[in-house]
Protein backbone atom coordinates (compact mmCIF):
# COMPACT_ATOMS: atom_id res chain seq x y z
CA UNK A 1 0.00 0.00 0.00
CA UNK A 2 1.45 3.37 -1.19
CA UNK A 3 1.93 6.39 1.40
CA UNK A 4 -1.05 7.98 -0.54
CA UNK A 5 -3.27 5.40 0.15
CA UNK A 6 -2.16 4.96 3.74
CA UNK A 7 -2.99 8.60 4.26
CA UNK A 8 -6.88 8.50 2.45
CA UNK A 9 -7.34 5.11 4.68
CA UNK A 10 -6.03 7.26 8.11
CA UNK A 11 -8.45 10.08 7.08
CA UNK A 12 -11.22 8.01 6.30
CA UNK A 13 -11.13 6.21 9.57
CA UNK A 14 -10.87 9.41 11.61
CA UNK A 15 -13.91 11.10 10.05
CA UNK A 16 -15.95 7.60 10.88
CA UNK A 17 -14.76 7.96 14.37
CA UNK A 18 -16.04 11.79 14.40
CA UNK A 19 -18.96 10.71 12.85
CA UNK A 20 -19.45 8.15 15.45
CA UNK A 21 -18.70 10.26 18.81
CA UNK A 22 -20.89 13.38 17.66
CA UNK A 23 -24.12 10.44 17.13
CA UNK A 24 -23.33 9.05 20.42
CA UNK A 25 -23.03 12.73 22.26
CA UNK A 26 -26.62 13.79 19.85
CA UNK A 27 -28.05 10.62 21.61
CA UNK A 28 -26.41 10.92 25.29
CA UNK A 29 -28.05 15.00 25.18
CA UNK A 30 -31.53 13.44 24.48
CA UNK A 31 -33.15 13.37 27.52
CA UNK A 32 -34.95 9.67 28.64
CA UNK A 33 -38.28 9.14 27.97
CA UNK A 34 -40.31 9.05 30.81
CA UNK A 35 -42.41 5.71 31.66
CA UNK A 36 -45.64 6.22 31.00
CA UNK A 37 -47.71 5.80 34.23
CA UNK A 38 -49.82 3.06 34.99
CA UNK A 39 -53.22 4.34 35.47
CA UNK A 40 -56.03 2.52 38.02
CA UNK A 41 -59.96 3.53 37.93
CA UNK A 42 -61.59 2.44 41.00
CA UNK A 43 -65.55 2.34 41.20
CA UNK A 44 -67.00 1.22 44.70
CA UNK A 45 -68.35 2.87 47.64
CA UNK A 46 -67.38 3.61 50.95
CA UNK A 47 -65.30 0.46 51.30
CA UNK A 48 -63.15 2.56 48.45
CA UNK A 49 -63.29 6.22 49.26
CA UNK A 50 -63.22 5.62 53.04
CA UNK A 51 -59.30 6.74 53.88
CA UNK A 52 -59.25 6.91 50.37
CA UNK A 53 -58.18 3.55 49.34
CA UNK A 54 -56.56 4.65 45.88
CA UNK A 55 -53.96 6.96 46.73
CA UNK A 56 -52.74 4.67 50.06
CA UNK A 57 -51.84 2.46 46.41
CA UNK A 58 -50.62 5.02 44.69
CA UNK A 59 -48.32 5.79 48.03
CA UNK A 60 -47.09 2.20 48.21
CA UNK A 61 -46.56 1.71 44.60
CA UNK A 62 -44.22 5.07 44.86
CA UNK A 63 -42.63 3.97 48.37
CA UNK A 64 -41.69 0.30 46.65
CA UNK A 65 -40.27 2.24 43.78
CA UNK A 66 -42.23 0.59 40.88
CA UNK A 67 -41.24 0.80 37.13
CA UNK A 68 -43.81 3.14 36.13
CA UNK A 69 -45.84 5.74 38.50
CA UNK A 70 -48.96 5.01 39.03
CA UNK A 71 -51.94 7.34 38.52
CA UNK A 72 -55.41 6.72 40.24
CA UNK A 73 -59.05 7.94 40.13
CA UNK A 74 -62.17 6.98 41.63
CA UNK A 75 -65.64 6.94 40.88
CA UNK A 76 -67.85 6.34 44.12
CA UNK A 77 -70.75 6.70 46.52
CA UNK A 78 -71.79 5.68 49.72
CA UNK A 79 -73.67 2.48 49.93
CA UNK A 80 -73.75 2.05 46.74
CA UNK A 81 -73.68 -1.10 44.51
CA UNK A 82 -72.05 -2.15 40.88
CA UNK A 83 -75.92 -2.08 39.71
CA UNK A 84 -76.23 1.61 40.61
CA UNK A 85 -72.98 2.77 39.11
CA UNK A 86 -74.06 0.98 35.72
CA UNK A 87 -77.29 2.88 35.58
CA UNK A 88 -76.00 6.25 36.98
CA UNK A 89 -73.58 5.94 34.30
CA UNK A 90 -71.05 8.22 35.51
CA UNK A 91 -68.54 5.14 36.28
CA UNK A 92 -68.86 4.04 32.47
CA UNK A 93 -68.11 7.94 31.26
CA UNK A 94 -64.96 7.40 33.14
CA UNK A 95 -64.42 4.34 31.44
CA UNK A 96 -64.12 6.04 28.35
CA UNK A 97 -62.21 9.06 28.68
CA UNK A 98 -58.64 7.47 29.92
CA UNK A 99 -56.83 5.26 28.29
CA UNK A 100 -56.58 2.90 31.63
CA UNK A 101 -54.27 -0.02 32.72
CA UNK A 102 -56.95 -1.27 35.56
CA UNK A 103 -60.18 -1.06 36.67
CA UNK A 104 -60.97 -2.29 39.88
CA UNK A 105 -64.96 -3.46 40.78
CA UNK A 106 -66.27 -2.87 43.97
CA UNK A 107 -69.81 -4.25 44.88
CA UNK A 108 -72.00 -3.43 47.70
CA UNK A 109 -70.29 -5.74 51.12
CA UNK A 110 -73.56 -7.92 51.73
CA UNK A 111 -74.66 -8.21 48.64
CA UNK A 112 -73.30 -11.59 47.36
CA UNK A 113 -75.10 -12.84 50.33
CA UNK A 114 -78.81 -11.51 49.31
CA UNK A 115 -78.30 -10.88 45.67
CA UNK A 116 -75.48 -12.72 43.63
CA UNK A 117 -77.05 -12.69 40.57
CA UNK A 118 -76.90 -9.15 40.37
CA UNK A 119 -73.28 -8.86 41.76
CA UNK A 120 -72.84 -11.12 38.47
CA UNK A 121 -74.67 -9.47 36.37
CA UNK A 122 -72.90 -6.15 36.57
CA UNK A 123 -69.65 -7.27 36.56
CA UNK A 124 -70.17 -9.15 33.53
CA UNK A 125 -71.37 -6.08 32.25
CA UNK A 126 -68.25 -3.48 33.61
CA UNK A 127 -66.09 -6.42 32.58
CA UNK A 128 -67.53 -6.29 28.84
CA UNK A 129 -67.01 -2.64 28.69
CA UNK A 130 -63.37 -2.61 30.60
CA UNK A 131 -62.24 -5.09 27.80
CA UNK A 132 -63.76 -2.90 25.77
CA UNK A 133 -61.58 0.05 27.09
CA UNK A 134 -58.48 -2.23 26.61
CA UNK A 135 -58.06 -2.36 30.40
CA UNK A 136 -58.34 -5.46 33.19
CA UNK A 137 -60.70 -6.51 35.87
CA UNK A 138 -59.86 -6.47 39.08
CA UNK A 139 -62.33 -7.54 41.34
CA UNK A 140 -62.05 -5.93 45.25
CA UNK A 141 -63.02 -8.96 47.23
CA UNK A 142 -64.55 -7.26 50.56
CA UNK A 143 -65.11 -8.56 53.93
CA UNK A 144 -67.37 -10.05 55.84
CA UNK A 145 -68.92 -7.42 58.68
CA UNK A 146 -67.25 -7.63 62.01
CA UNK A 147 -70.57 -9.39 63.99
CA UNK A 148 -70.72 -12.23 61.28
CA UNK A 149 -67.38 -13.56 59.88
CA UNK A 150 -68.61 -17.01 59.09
CA UNK A 151 -70.21 -14.80 55.64
CA UNK A 152 -66.46 -14.51 54.52
CA UNK A 153 -66.63 -17.95 52.64
CA UNK A 154 -69.83 -17.19 50.79
CA UNK A 155 -68.47 -13.82 49.64
CA UNK A 156 -66.05 -15.70 48.33
CA UNK A 157 -67.36 -18.12 46.93
CA UNK A 158 -69.22 -15.88 44.98
CA UNK A 159 -65.90 -13.22 43.89
CA UNK A 160 -64.06 -16.39 43.05
CA UNK A 161 -66.42 -17.83 40.91
CA UNK A 162 -67.39 -14.89 38.39
CA UNK A 163 -63.79 -14.05 38.65
CA UNK A 164 -62.66 -17.41 37.40
CA UNK A 165 -65.25 -16.86 34.82
CA UNK A 166 -64.46 -13.68 33.65
CA UNK A 167 -60.26 -14.37 34.29
CA UNK A 168 -60.41 -11.51 36.24
CA UNK A 169 -57.74 -11.05 39.11
CA UNK A 170 -59.72 -11.24 42.52
CA UNK A 171 -58.24 -9.30 45.53
CA UNK A 172 -58.48 -11.20 48.39
CA UNK A 173 -59.04 -8.17 50.91
CA UNK A 174 -61.70 -10.34 53.20
CA UNK A 175 -59.55 -13.06 53.05
CA UNK A 176 -56.75 -10.67 54.40
CA UNK A 177 -58.69 -9.64 57.03
CA UNK A 178 -59.49 -13.03 58.59
CA UNK A 179 -55.98 -14.10 58.31
CA UNK A 180 -55.35 -10.71 59.85
CA UNK A 181 -58.04 -10.88 62.99
CA UNK A 182 -56.47 -14.88 63.56
CA UNK A 183 -52.60 -13.77 63.55
CA UNK A 184 -53.56 -10.38 66.35
CA UNK A 185 -57.40 -10.65 67.61
CA UNK A 186 -55.99 -7.43 69.07
CA UNK A 187 -55.77 -5.62 65.85
CA UNK A 188 -58.37 -3.05 65.41
CA UNK A 189 -59.52 -3.34 61.26
CA UNK A 190 -63.17 -2.15 62.19
CA UNK A 191 -64.43 1.38 62.75
CA UNK A 192 -67.24 1.34 65.88
CA UNK A 193 -70.05 0.44 63.05
CA UNK A 194 -68.42 -2.85 62.92
CA UNK A 195 -68.25 -2.67 59.16
CA UNK A 196 -66.25 0.44 57.51
CA UNK A 197 -62.27 0.04 57.81
CA UNK A 198 -60.31 1.58 60.15
CA UNK A 199 -56.58 3.14 58.80
CA UNK A 200 -55.28 -0.11 59.34
CA UNK A 201 -58.02 -1.52 57.77
CA UNK A 202 -57.36 0.32 54.65
CA UNK A 203 -53.73 -0.31 54.62
CA UNK A 204 -54.25 -4.23 54.67
CA UNK A 205 -56.79 -3.09 51.33
CA UNK A 206 -53.83 -1.49 49.94
CA UNK A 207 -51.21 -3.86 50.63
CA UNK A 208 -53.34 -6.75 48.84
CA UNK A 209 -53.97 -4.10 46.00
CA UNK A 210 -50.62 -4.07 45.68
CA UNK A 211 -49.92 -7.37 45.64
CA UNK A 212 -52.79 -8.43 43.30
CA UNK A 213 -51.77 -5.55 40.77
CA UNK A 214 -47.61 -5.27 40.73
CA UNK A 215 -47.06 -8.62 42.23
CA UNK A 216 -44.67 -6.93 44.85
CA UNK A 217 -44.98 -6.46 48.42
CA UNK A 218 -44.34 -3.40 50.63
CA UNK A 219 -41.11 -3.43 52.09
CA UNK A 220 -41.21 -4.99 55.89
CA UNK A 221 -38.95 -1.54 56.39
CA UNK A 222 -41.11 0.84 54.88
CA UNK A 223 -44.16 1.07 57.64
CA UNK A 224 -46.74 3.76 56.91
CA UNK A 225 -47.31 6.74 58.62
CA UNK A 226 -50.41 5.53 61.45
CA UNK A 227 -49.30 1.89 61.90
CA UNK A 228 -46.99 0.67 64.21
CA UNK A 229 -44.25 -1.47 63.18
CA UNK A 230 -46.20 -4.97 64.22
CA UNK A 231 -49.00 -3.60 62.79
CA UNK A 232 -47.49 -3.24 59.89
CA UNK A 233 -45.60 -6.74 59.98
CA UNK A 234 -49.00 -8.27 60.67
CA UNK A 235 -50.91 -6.58 57.66
CA UNK A 236 -47.89 -7.71 55.53
CA UNK A 237 -48.47 -11.32 56.71
CA UNK A 238 -52.04 -11.75 56.52
CA UNK A 239 -52.03 -9.84 52.81
CA UNK A 240 -49.19 -12.44 51.55
CA UNK A 241 -50.51 -15.25 52.46
CA UNK A 242 -54.23 -14.23 51.35
CA UNK A 243 -52.77 -13.16 47.99
CA UNK A 244 -50.93 -17.16 47.79
CA UNK A 245 -53.63 -18.84 48.42
CA UNK A 246 -56.17 -16.65 46.15
CA UNK A 247 -53.57 -17.83 43.01
CA UNK A 248 -54.65 -21.26 43.93
CA UNK A 249 -58.41 -20.51 44.42
CA UNK A 250 -57.82 -18.62 40.87
CA UNK A 251 -56.41 -21.37 38.97
CA UNK A 252 -58.80 -24.40 41.04
CA UNK A 253 -61.98 -21.79 39.89
CA UNK A 254 -61.08 -21.85 36.32
CA UNK A 255 -60.88 -25.30 36.30
CA UNK A 256 -63.39 -26.48 37.89
CA UNK A 257 -66.44 -23.94 37.31
CA UNK A 258 -67.92 -21.69 40.03
CA UNK A 259 -67.48 -24.06 43.01
CA UNK A 260 -64.92 -23.02 45.10
CA UNK A 261 -63.94 -24.66 48.67
CA UNK A 262 -63.98 -22.59 52.10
Amino acid sequence: MTPAMLRRLAALVVTALVALLCASGAQAARPARAAAALRILFIGNSYTYTNDLPKLVRELALASGAARPVETEAVTAGGVSLKWHWEQGAARAALMQKKWDYVVLQDFSTLPLTDAAAVRQYMRLFDEQIRQAGARTVLYLTWARATSPETQAELNRVYYGIGGELAARVAPVGPAWAIARELDPRLQLYENDNSHPTLAGSYLAAYVLQLTLFGKAPRMSDVPSGLSPIEHRTLLLAALRATARSDWLARMSRRRGVDVPD
